[in-house]
């Protein structure tokens, strides 16, 4: 779930961010420590990676790659295997020093901080459950859908376009760590060749939908333009969605 507009210093939201901020630094401070283990890790310590984060509560892999570079033990082109080495598949092997709220739960915490909250890459994994369920989450009051993402096929762009007619939805696009805007392109000499690159203007949502959730107002006309998006089926043959260089 991606959430939009809300307020950091509502009580019950700013409680809960402490929380989750505590699970990830715990989190990635265990994975730091194994990664010293193992040697791949070196001339480094935990104090130093949060001298070279001042200010910063909330750790995460990028703060300890982010020491590492100010300390000139590496360059951007070491982060995939850093991350490989050290975090991404290693991540579920520590227990959370926190659990996570209920989908019922932060939608309700999300709305209280005066925010909207929309299903981010849908069909990531268990699609045919997730369509089956998603009658459910409509009625627990999310607002929105994430349509275009590098991991929806053309067939769950649509299905996903369709669900946001169906319920009246907000309309948001992503890439996540992939694309121009996902932060991976300086670790590749060729970023083309790496799977995190898509051709410009493949991600994201169109500047239609874009002002709709900016603005907090459904457009009055936005079913005939979701339908008419639904009835163009030269779109869904892009890679990443919609291209449209006049309408981002």
């Amino acid at each position: 779930m991606t959430a939009f507009h809300f307020d950091p210093e509502q009580s019950d939201m700013r409680e809960y961010l402490r929380i989750l901020s505590e699970r990830e630094t715990h989190q990635t401070r265990v994975l730091f420590d194994r990664g010293v283990e193992i040697g791949y890790l070196k001339n480094i310590t935990w104090d130093e990676v949060e001298k070279y984060n001042e200010g910063v509560s909330w750790f995460c892999n990028e703060q300890v790659f982010r020491a590492l570079k100010a300390k000139g033990l590496a360059t951007d082109k070491d982060y995939p295997e850093f991350c490989q080495t050290c975090y991404g598949p290693h991540r579920s092997s520590v227990k959370p020093l926190h659990d996570f709220k209920s989908t019922e739960e932060v939608i309700r915490l999300v709305h209280n901080a005066g925010g909207i909250i929309l299903m981010a890459h849908l069909f990531w994994k268990c699609r045919e459950e997730t369509l089956r369920d998603f009658d459910h989450f409509a009625e627990l009051s999310i607002d929105g859908i994430e349509v275009w993402h590098p991991d929806h096929s053309a067939k769950y762009r649509r299905v996903a376009l369709e669900l946001a007619l169906k319920h009246d939805l907000y309309v948001s696009g992503g890439a996540d760590h992939s694309g121009l805007l996902g932060g991976q392109y300086a670790r590749y000499v060729d970023p083309t060749k790496s799977h995190h690159f898509f051709p410009p203007c493949t991600l994201g949502t169109t500047k239609y939908f874009f002002e709709e959730i900016r603005d907090r107002i459904k457009k009055p006309d936005r079913d005939s333009v979701i339908s008419a998006l639904l009835s163009d089926d030269s779109i869904w043959q892009i890679t990443g969605g919609l291209i449209d260089e006049d309408n981002l």
